[in-house]
């Protein structure tokens, strides 16, 4: 798994809210960003998500957008802002494969352990007595 963490930070003079982070590569196409918070003026805001990597390379564009809260003068614009992220997804394998023909018997030769002895639930084991020693 990995990991992705964008930070939005509010540059305009009124608080902005209903933030929404777009990435294609993330789990239902979204990072989570504190539903319900907003961001005040000057302030920022992380937004984080885990995804499964893949291999090769693999580059996105990624839109964040907000709304202004009501204090906001007149009739502003949706806050929108557009990056490009990515990254070099490197796989990994291992293949096994037999080489040759198996060489041998065939027959085994491994001995079997003696089975443990059973202990009866409300019964003490029988221990043999120590010889007595003599004075």
């Amino acid at each position: 798994m990995a990991t992705r963490t964008y930070r939005l930070t509010n540059h305009a003079e009124y608080q902005l809210a209903d933030l929404v982070l777009s990435d294609s590569q993330l789990p239902g196409g979204q990072a989570q960003c504190d539903a319900g918070r907003s961001i005040p003026p000057g302030g920022s805001l992380d937004c984080t998500a885990s995804f499964t990597a893949t291999g090769g390379s693999q580059i996105v564009q990624v839109t964040a957008t907000a709304e202004a809260v009501a204090e906001a003068p007149g009739r502003l614009p949706q806050a929108h802002a557009d990056a490009t992220a990515g990254y070099l997804g490197i796989t990994a394998g291992l293949v096994l494969t037999r080489v040759g023909v198996p060489s041998g018997t065939g027959l085994s030769h491994r001995s079997v352990p003696e089975a443990a002895p059973t202990v009866l639930e409300g019964c003490r084991p029988w221990v043999p007595a120590m010889p007595r020693r003599e004075r």
